[in-house]
C-alpha cells in the first residue's frame, strides 16, 4: 500500500524543499507538483522514503478550505 495519497502535502525532508502536492503514488515513488516563486509549475517523481508529510490539524491543504456560503432565500 502506498505511503502517501493524492492531495497529500509533502516535501523532500533532507533539504527542507518546497511544499508539494502528491499527484499519484505507489509503494516506491510519488509524483508531486508545486509552483515556484514565479508561479511556474513543476512536476517530478521522488522516492517516497525521502519525503515528509506536512502535519495539518484540519487534515487537508491549508488555505484550500473554504467556508460554506449561505444560500440566499
Amino acid at each position: 500500500m502506498a505511503q502517501f495519497k493524492p492531495g497529500d502535502v509533502v516535501r523532500v525532508s533532507a533539504v527542507k524543499g518546497p511544499w508539494m502536492i502528491v499527484e499519484s503514488c505507489d509503494d516506491r515513488n510519488a509524483v508531486c507538483f508545486w509552483f515556484d516563486k514565479n508561479d511556474a509549475g513543476h512536476r517530478e517523481s521522488f522516492a517516497t522514503g525521502c519525503l515528509e508529510q506536512k502535519k495539518s490539524e484540519a487534515g487537508s491543504i491549508s488555505g484550500f478550505i473554504g467556508t460554506r456560503r449561505r444560500e440566499e432565500a
